[in-house]
């Protein structure tokens, strides 16, 4: 399965009701009277906008990062055991392509292990549970053959497009003005084969594939290079979770990292932009917004910055994804010859993956729900959901020997300063109707999240692609010295606040 890898809080009613002119009138008090002042404010403290910030002051300039949550991480987010094995609940998988990901690896002796995929799988793709010893799928020759030769042009046409100008594809209005399940009625004479691609792009964007477009996928693909890298996308996991790169460098960055504290407004006056939040005013002179699209448009700004916000892509489609962990005292399913991979797009829980260690103790399973099988699950309550994912699991394995020790739920749709994931998408017609990237900036704002890379988007990969733009881009904007972005798995950046 290809997995597209993997803040702000309600609006202050005077923020939502006063005029813009009386905020502005009321700038150069508010000027005089804060007190925090830097050169640069990164809003959200995600994997981009933490890395962002690193590299900011490696360049010599001065931070502060505001994060709505409790906790750093973004979609990122770790959960020790009581035996101290982490789990995921959020993002997870890296591949071999992603450089960015295993430079920080190494910078901070982060310790990965491979996906286990040893033994069978299982499918069931509009037909009963069956194993699978192959990466083929076991269906006829014909839905084979049909699934070759859409996955050829998909691949053809992903290496070609231009990942900063997809709308420059020859073909691009016509890609944009249809529904991805559309192009499959069109193109793809198999219902099995069209099943089959349904499931893969609907899983990897968390949405039903009615609801982007075919120039969306090739984009999409074309920013990790083609199908191949995407076979490899989930290969590895971290022993210590995701998160806790978050948090090396969050303790890098030290006291400049501000959380429980969303952003109300953000306001400009000459080369100064004044970011408002719960815990106080932000003065600087550029800002880095580091967040989800759906979440800068909770964001009230000034009408100087309202008007050009309006030529901006907008109104996402947002991914609807639900991840549970199923931890058992040993992965017994591999007793059974069975790898714990499976793809049921018939069923609620459409994707299982064995994340346990090589040992198998414990026995660490995830499972996946997206779309609207993510919304089926989210309305339930926590326990009648469990008990699903159970009754899911023994389906797929059989009883389990023992019960499952602990069980853990995330729904993405609903968390506060997320709504959704992996990642946003672009709606039918969007990369046509609004001819620029959400990377773009907008006076004196740059834009990071993996939503902007062109490379490995909606991957963390995406997110520090992102990072490194965005962080070219203030810094040649205020001036400084031109660095160079590089590596050390030796030596680790030693970065400090003002």
């Amino acid at each position: 399965m290809f997995i597209f890898i993997l803040t702000k809080g309600e609006q202050h009613s005077y923020f939502m009701n006063v005029s813009n002119a009386h905020i502005l009138s009321e700038f150069s008090e508010v000027l005089m009277a804060v007190d925090r002042v830097n050169d640069v404010i990164v809003v959200g403290a995600g994997l981009s906008g933490l890395y962002a910030a690193k590299l900011l002051q490696q360049s010599g300039l001065t931070v502060a990062v505001l994060e709505a949550r409790d906790r750093v991480g973004g979609r990122m987010l770790s959960q020790r055991l009581a035996d101290g094995t982490v789990v995921d609940l959020g993002a997870q998988w890296i591949g071999p392509g992603q450089r960015r990901m295993h430079a920080l690896a190494k910078e901070y002796g982060l310790k990965t292990h491979a996906t286990h995929t040893q033994g069978d799988g299982i499918i069931k793709l509009g037909q009963p549970l069956r194993r699978m010893s192959k990466k083929i799928p076991p269906i006829s020759w014909i839905a084979l053959l049909d699934i070759f030769q859409a996955s050829w042009r998909i691949d053809r046409d992903a290496k070609k497009i231009s990942a900063t100008k997809p709308w420059e594809h020859p073909q691009a209005e016509q890609l944009d003005s249809l529904s991805f399940e559309e192009w499959l009625q069109k193109n793809m004479f198999s219902n099995k084969a069209r099943a089959y691609w349904r499931y893969l792009t609907e899983a990897g964007m968390c949405t039903s594939s009615n609801d982007f477009s075919p120039l969306e996928v090739l984009q999409q693909i074309g920013t990790m290079g083609g199908l191949e890298a995407l076979e490899t996308a989930d290969s590895a996991f971290f022993e210590d979770g995701t998160q806790t790169i978050a948090q090396r460098i969050a303790d890098e960055l030290g006291d400049c990292v501000h959380l429980s504290a969303p952003v109300q407004a953000i306001l400009t006056k000459e080369s100064k932009v004044l970011v408002v939040t719960d815990k106080g005013d932000f003065l600087g002179k550029r800002v880095i917004l580091a967040l989800p699209p759906q979440l800068v448009e909770k964001i009230t700004f000034d009408e100087t910055l309202s008007s050009q916000f309006n030529k901006r892509p907008n109104h996402p489609v947002l991914g609807k994804v639900i991840k549970n962990i199923v931890v058992y005292d040993r992965a017994w399913w591999r007793d059974l010859g069975l790898s714990g991979r499976t793809d049921t797009p018939d069923e609620l829980i459409e994707f299982t993956a064995d994340t346990s260690k090589d040992a198998g103790q414990p026995g660490i399973l995830v499972t996946l729900a997206s779309g609207a099988h993510a919304v089926e699950l989210s309305q339930m309550d926590s326990e009648i959901r469990k008990a699903t994912v159970l009754a899911h699991v023994q389906k797929l394995f059989g009883k389990a020997p023992t019960p499952p020790q602990d069980f853990f739920s995330m729904d993405w749709i609903n968390e506060a300063y997320s709504h959704g994931g992996y990642a946003s998408r672009r709606p039918i017609g969007g990369w046509i109707a609004q001819q620029n990237t959400l990377a773009q900036s907008v006076g004196p704002i740059h834009f990071a999240g993996t939503e902007t890379a062109t490379e490995w988007r909606s991957y963390m990969e995406g997110a520090l692609q992102s990072a490194e733009r965005a962080s070219v881009e203030v810094i040649s904007a205020i001036g400084q010295p031109s660095v160079q972005i590089r590596f050390s798995a030796t030596s680790k950046m030693r970065l400090t606040c003002a």
